[in-house]
């Protein structure tokens, strides 16, 4: 099995990872915000392992993504759907990364996090994610 493949199949792990984290988080918050009162602790200790989950998604295709690239292109001239493709995965890892800080400040805080905040970033996180698939496709085939 070449590196290649090898790294292609981590990436595509990363983005079941990503793909489940996201989607768990979004069900979980949205049955806490229809809720009244404080969370659950285990509503809350699922949003931060779905969180973990989808962080570490996101973290594996931005390191398997440049290797795969190294390892058979040798160029990012790839046109003008990477490039779209790359704005729309900085957008998801910056949307990952905010919704992990807005809950460790929360954490810290001793307060519960602005998840109303938090869903709206994961919505546009989620569009950007799709639509970064969209464009890789459209760029690799």
């Amino acid at each position: 099995m070449s590196t290649f493949v090898i790294l292609k199949i981590i990436h595509i792990f990363g983005l079941m990872l990503g793909v489940a984290g996201g989607l768990g988080s979004g069900v979980v918050a949205s049955k806490i915000m229809a809720g009244d009162g404080p969370p659950p602790p285990v509503a809350v200790s699922s949003l931060q392992t779905l969180g973990f989950i989808g962080r570490t998604g996101v973290i594996t295709l931005w390191i398997t993504g440049p290797l795969m690239l190294m390892t058979t292109m040798g160029t990012l001239a790839l046109g003008w759907t990477f490039y779209v493709k790359l704005v729309l995965a900085v957008i998801l890892l910056v949307g990952v990364l905010s919704i992990w800080w807005i809950g460790q400040r929360a954490v810290a805080a001793g307060k519960p996090p602005n998840l109303k905040l938090m869903s709206k970033i994961g919505a546009v996180s989620g569009i950007s994610a799709f639509l970064a698939v969209v464009f890789a496709v459209w760029t690799f085939g």
